[in-house]
């Protein structure tokens, strides 16, 4: 896998750790959860080609993705995400942690495939 099919494949993927992280995080019931996957994922996915994507050409164009970036960048979206739907009433800070974590994890998972495709390629892995 090259870089470039690591990185799609990361952004695919990355969406699907954050919404299987929120379900668990939640306590959610696995039925109700499986009915919202779909619709939960389309909205991570919206959420990181806006808001992820943007911060990870940034990093890449100052050569700065490294796994910590990575989950820095994923909180960050969440976080920007959880001020939008919450802006009139922030008093979920337990939502807010778990939307924090679960974006983290999907920076995090981003962050390993991406590597893998860089360390295919041939290139130094970061």
């Amino acid at each position: 896998m090259n870089s470039t099919a690591a990185t799609i494949t990361g952004f695919v993927i990355a969406p699907l750790a954050a919404v299987l992280l929120l379900g668990a995080l939640q306590g959610t019931n696995p039925v109700s959860q499986a009915g919202m996957f779909p619709i939960v994922y389309l909205y991570t996915l919206l959420a990181e080609i806006a808001l992820a994507f943007p911060i990870f050409l940034l990093l890449k164009r100052f050569a700065l993705v490294r796994w910590w970036s990575a989950v820095a960048g994923g909180m960050l979206t969440s976080m920007v995400v959880w001020i939008l739907f919450n802006w009139r009433d922030p008093s979920g800070v337990s939502g807010f942690a778990t939307l924090l974590f679960s974006g983290g994890g999907a920076g995090l998972v981003f962050w390993l495939i991406w590597r893998l495709g860089k360390s295919q390629d041939g290139a130094k892995p970061q």
